[in-house]
């Protein structure tokens, strides 16, 4: 029910004592290690062979699910983690612009940066698999390691990737002028087409 009462505080307990753990009731990150553990990777599995025509990517934030596309055929869906309600996953249309491997971290084993013009905006793994199927970042796309480094190596610089879902709150009141830049911007483009 989201509110974090006293038979919540106990059931905590009694998972921190059966996990090793210091039995506060607190919530913190050894327990939401200790939670992760085990976590399935709930990914819809691939319709074939690796694809070989045309990817494109479709992220859904409502959903949570990020969806590879080959030649408009969905090859495989995977789950996510979206930004939270305070930092939305940027709406609209973007490219990959530029990949790295191994950046670690809260970033995982993978990075796929996204042409978002207001900020750094982008698809990686994580070091917290348990936030996946949440909305915990700061507007990035999270996914589980493996399933990062999956599409990592599918994917190439300039591939197509359409997030929908939530729009943040918008701002109606500030003009839009040649050289705006803002989710506004986006919202006026999907209207206009």
């Amino acid at each position: 029910d989201d509110y974090y009462d006293q038979a919540a505080v106990l059931a905590v307990k009694r998972f921190q004592k059966a996990y090793w753990l210091d039995a506060t009731g607190t919530v913190d990150i050894p327990t939401w290690r200790a939670l992760a553990h085990g976590v399935v990777r709930p990914s819809r599995p691939a319709t074939g062979p690796p694809p070989e025509g045309e990817i494109r990517i479709e992220i859904d934030t409502e959903k949570l699910t990020l969806t590879l596309f080959c030649d408009e055929k969905e090859w495989r869906t995977y789950p996510i983690a979206a930004g939270r309600w305070e930092t939305m996953t940027p709406v609209g249309e973007w490219r990959i612009v530029d990949k790295g491997e191994r950046v670690g971290g809260p970033f995982g084993s993978r990075w796929m940066a996204l042409d978002v013009p207001w900020g750094n905006y982008g698809i990686h793994g994580t070091s917290m698999p348990w936030t996946i199927g949440g909305y915990f970042s700061s507007g990035c796309v999270r996914m589980f390691n493996e399933d990062v480094e999956e599409v990592f190596d599918l994917v190439p610089s300039g591939t197509l990737v359409t997030v929908k879902g939530y729009l943040p709150k918008m701002d109606f009141t500030q003009k839009i002028g040649l050289g705006s830049v803002a989710p506004e911007v986006v919202l006026l483009q999907q209207r206009l087409r």
